[in-house]
Formats: structure tokens, C-alpha cells, sequence
């Protein structure tokens, strides 16, 4: 499946497609996704991160997702002060 900057869904590029907003924010996230990105069985066959062994998806990959999606919103500052300036 591909997403409207013809990215992968399950695969996002490593550089900001066009239209992110946060592009510093994009390659961290996108750091922490590809760190945390490996999938193991612990000794009680349950899937696990292969980096932090906590259980899949690990706190980690989903704080990666959630930046990953945060990086297409402006800064929160920058929203506040353009809301200010309509009124």
C-alpha cells in the first residue's frame, strides 16, 4: 500500500517525504522505527523487540510511529501562534 508522498506504509523512507512539516522530527522518529524494528520469541515464544526485548511492539517502535505521524503536523508553537493571528 502506498501513501499519498509514495512512501510504503509498512516501510517509510528514511528521508521526510514532501509535505512533512517536522523533517528533524521524521528522521529521529525514523531512527528509533529502524532501531526497534527487529522481531524475536522470547523464552516463552512470546514476540519481542530484538533491541529492548520488551514485547512486540515495544515502547520504543511505538513511540517511533507516533513521531512518525506527529512529523506531517506543524509545531505545536507555530499552530498556537497562526490560531492567534485569525482572530
Amino acid at each position: 500500500m502506498r501513501t499519498a508522498g509514495g512512501g510504503d506504509v509498512g516501510h517509510p523512507p528514511d528521508d521526510p517525504p514532501p509535505g512533512v512539516a517536522q523533517p528533524v522530527l521524521w528522521r529521529l522518529a525514523m531512527r528509533l522505527y529502524r532501531d526497534h524494528g527487529g522481531v524475536v520469541r522470547d523464552a516463552r515464544g512470546v514476540l519481542a523487540c530484538s533491541l529492548c526485548r520488551q514485547p512486540w511492539p515495544c515502547r520504543g517502535r511505538r513511540l517511533a510511529q507516533l513521531g512518525l505521524a506527529e512529523a506531517w503536523l506543524p509545531p505545536r508553537g507555530q499552530q498556537r501562534r497562526s490560531m492567534r493571528r485569525d482572530r
